[in-house]
């Protein structure tokens, strides 16, 4: 089932009874028509990020937290009479749910929450160790990663870039950016929900993104809702296909997969020194490890996992490592 979290729609003018008390001409557009938007001061509707209108069409855009109790579930085909009920009860505006069905939509967040603790029993206390163990994928080329830390949020930002246009896919911890944002929605909703849960999403931003990665030719809300293909099982599957080319051997045996090595070489030199830098230090240097010009460098890698400890603790099997991979694949591709 396709669940969104970001919609943006045209809808025909003639499909909406719009409350024009709540709104005020504000400017001309591109094709010399006046536009008319929210009076200054006029509280938004949860979820409703912004809505306008001239003498042809609405134009809106929304989220999930429109559904308030119903969040988690986020926007999908059973549930778009909500969305129209949000309206309504803001008093904004009214219009018929097939009216919002077949409307075309012009910018989606396909979105999927993933109780990875479920996947894998280490990842139910710390569920963000799902980020870290993306960005030791090797990097492949016209990708792109980032990484976002606490307090603002902790995910991962992977891009690539096209001929045209870029593929956007993020993951992060759902429940750190609620809490930290205080989000209007904590109201609605059981925070315990998202207890474990990374979410991940992909934007498609014009009308060939949506074609292509939903693979419908009607850009309405009801065919993409009702869409076989997904951005989300695209752009994952992509960007972690070197996955199934990796061995399944001994991590500690020559693999050639360095960023994994590295990480347990930083915990095991941790372990072996109690955690001690001063001690790793002189470790270094005496086996010439590094040079001393460059310990300062060296030695935030330690520090960092040290301080913020939140990198995944694989063991010693490449194997479970590709299988969670493959499993959050699953996730994304049949859920």
């Amino acid at each position: 089932m396709i669940r969104l979290d970001k919609v943006k729609q045209i809808i025909p003018i003639n499909e909406v009874d719009i409350n024009a008390d709540l709104f005020e001409a504000k400017r001309l557009n591109k094709n010399n028509r006046l536009v008319y938007e929210l009076k200054e001061n006029t509280p938004k509707p949860l979820g409703i990020s912004y809505i306008e209108y001239d003498d042809y069409e609405v134009k809106i855009e929304y989220s999930g937290k429109v559904l308030k109790s119903n969040y988690y579930d986020l926007i999908h085909f059973n549930n778009v009479d909500l969305i129209v009920s949000a309206l309504e009860d803001a008093n904004m505006m009214s219009l018929k749910v097939d009216s919002l069905l077949s409307s075309p939509v012009i910018k989606t967040d396909n979105t999927q929450n993933i109780h990875v603790g479920k996947l894998d029993s280490k990842l139910a206390q710390n569920p963000l160790d799902c980020v870290n163990l993306l960005t030791m994928i090797p990097k492949q080329q016209k990708y792109t990663i980032m990484t976002h830390t606490a307090p603002t949020n902790i995910g991962i930002d992977i891009k690539k870039q096209l001929k045209k246009g870029s593929r956007r896919l993020i993951g992060y911890g759902k429940r750190v950016e609620l809490e930290h944002k205080n989000d209007r929605v904590l109201d609605y909703i059981n925070i315990e929900d998202f207890n474990d849960v990374i979410r991940f999403e992909a934007s498609t931003n014009t009308f060939k993104q949506i074609r292509d990665y939903y693979d419908v030719k009607d850009l309405s809300l009801g065919s993409i809702l009702q869409a076989k293909n997904r951005p989300l099982d695209t752009y994952f599957k992509d960007y972690t296909k070197s996955i199934d080319k990796m061995k399944t051997t001994n991590i500690n045996s020559d693999i050639k997969y360095a960023q994994i090595q590295k990480l347990v070489f930083i915990r095991t030199t941790l372990n072996e020194h109690n955690n001690n830098l001063d001690s790793i230090r002189a470790w270094l240097l005496y086996n010439n490890y590094c040079h001393r010009s460059n310990i300062s460098r060296y030695m935030k890698q330690f520090e960092s996992v040290l301080l913020n400890d939140e990198q995944y603790k694989m063991g010693s099997d490449l194997k479970e490592y590709k299988a969670l991979i493959n499993s959050i694949g699953n996730e994304l591709r049949y859920k």
